[in-house]
């Protein structure tokens, strides 16, 4: 299962409980919907649906952006959750592309 949620530069990330990772970072809404369309195959509106969602998700809330951090920090370890912000954050100015996944 995975997520939309707001990054704190207001962009959007998508994190999978399947990994237990982000996914992808730094998504405007418009490439949040394709991520959601090919990649989640979801329809027009269940995509716009889940995407709003991530929206009105807040950094603190359940399942947003520093519980996610702290999952892949529990999961993957500190070394790993700090390579994870530290790619996002290298990469706010790039166009959004699927993480690098490690293992």
């Amino acid at each position: 299962m995975s997520r939309f949620l707001m990054q704190p530069n207001g962009k959007l990330a998508v994190f999978s409980e399947i990994v237990d990772n982000f996914t992808h970072a730094n998504l405007d809404q418009e490439d949040a919907l394709r991520v959601a369309r090919a990649d989640m195959d979801l329809g027009p509106e269940s995509a716009r649906h889940k995407v709003n969602r991530g929206l009105a998700r807040g950094l603190d809330a359940e399942g947003g952006w520093k519980e996610c951090l702290e999952t892949v920090r529990v999961i993957h370890g500190e070394k790993i959750c700090a390579e994870v912000v530290q790619e996002i954050l290298n990469a706010e100015n790039e166009r959004p592309r699927p993480r690098k996944r490690r293992v």
